[in-house]
């Protein structure tokens, strides 16, 4: 009766009762009128929260990798009869990579650096350089299928030279340089991704800008296929007098490979083809392979190529290798997964 009668004023003033809890009180703790604690959950006015003993919980959707190696190399000679050149060179290379993944939606992106340089008889010539970025947002429609949008970038960072072919008093001729040339491209389409070490990009809905910033990059090879400036050449594909070029239709298809053989050995290569819908035939191709091993836990060996197949940079396959030994730097937080073990 005295219970009833508390319930009725309750109600009655707009008091808030707790909903009455069926449970079993077997190790059951209450503490006052609106906490109870059940083993592992607490229910506080009607809340509950999961209390996890012994195992703390993940709750970052970030994963993140970074690779970064720094070579040096030097030779000197004097009097020396076996012959020789002085030379100093350095590079370095990084690759890292930030994955996001929350509910359907991921995020990959990643950048792939490469610059060095040598010195011999008195002046310096790079010897590699290389901007790669590549950005992908993904939604979940199915399992292992993705809808994506994609951006990817490249250029150089420091100006580039043509040293051999040259005509007679021509020391150099400058042929490229940051932002010029430089592409961007973005792609709209589908993903098959069975995990996070694979992905196959297709898209039917593709466009890319090609820029020059320096008009000053601008040559040509004359009948003996030595080069020589000039300022009226299309280079690049970009037309005399304009700084870019665009192609608004055009299909592309990208394969990335990631991989982490065991813990000192990790592994990745891009595939990307591009073809412009105006001419599928002549369709581009570039191949990024980069191979990381760790000799001890601040020494490395990098090996890097880069193959590219660009009609509007060279009627030929370009090719661009480099490998070191030198100091390097690996960290990763990626969560290890089935196939990884």
């Amino acid at each position: 009766m005295v219970a009833a009668c508390w319930l009725w004023v309750g109600v009655a003033f707009g008091q808030k009762k707790a909903e009455p809890v069926t449970t079993n009180l077997v190790d059951t703790l209450v503490v006052g009128s609106d906490t109870v604690l059940i083993r592992e959950t607490v229910i506080i006015k009607r809340d509950t929260v999961r209390l996890t003993q012994g195992i703390p919980q993940d709750t970052s959707y970030w994963q993140r990798s970074f690779n970064g190696n720094i070579t040096l190399n030097q030779a000197t000679f004097s009097n020396w009869i076996g012959g020789g050149v002085n030379s100093v060179s350095v590079g370095g290379i990084i690759n890292t990579r930030a994955l996001y993944q929350r509910a359907r939606w991921s995020w990959d992106s990643n950048a792939d650096l490469q610059l060095g340089f040598v010195r011999q008889t008195g002046f310096f010539q790079k010897a590699s350089d290389q901007i790669l970025l590549n950005s992908v947002a993904g939604f979940h429609i199915a399992p292992k299928l993705d809808l994506f949008a994609s951006g990817t970038f490249t250029t150089y960072f420091a100006p580039g030279y043509e040293y051999k072919r040259l005509a007679s008093g021509q020391p150099r001729v400058r042929i490229a340089n940051f932002l010029s040339p430089a592409q961007l491209s973005t792609a709209f389409g589908l993903a098959y991704k069975p995990g996070d070490w694979l992905a196959i990009r297709f898209s039917p809905l593709a466009t890319r800008f090609t820029f020059l910033a320096d008009q000053s990059v601008r040559y040509r090879a004359n009948a003996d296929s030595l080069f020589v400036q000039d300022p009226t050449a299309t280079v690049y594909g970009v037309a005399p007098g304009r700084s870019i070029r665009r192609e608004w239709s055009a299909m592309q298809l990208q394969v990335a490979l990631n991989a982490a053989v065991s813990r000192v050995f990790t592994f990745s290569a891009k595939y990307l083809l591009f073809a412009n819908y105006g001419s599928l035939a002549g369709a581009d191709h570039r191949i990024d392979l980069l191979v990381a091993a760790n000799v001890t836990k601040y020494l490395g060996v990098t090996i890097n190529v880069t193959a590219l197949y660009d009609r509007d940079y060279s009627p030929f396959w370009q090719l661009q290798q480099t490998a070191g030994i030198g100091l390097t730097y690996t960290k990763s937080t990626f969560r290890k997964t089935k196939k990884d073990k």
